[in-house]
């Protein structure tokens, strides 16, 4: 769980089966836009 997430959203993802990534906000390697620029 992200520092930003609630324990409902959370726990909500859990029952709807949706699987979420964590990764830094800021990382540069996930930023699509970035990647773009290079």
């Amino acid at each position: 769980m992200t520092q930003n997430m609630s324990k409902t959203t959370t726990k909500w993802y859990k029952q709807k089966r949706i699987h979420v990534l964590e990764w830094p906000s800021q990382s540069p390697h996930l930023n699509p836009v970035a990647m773009l620029w290079q």
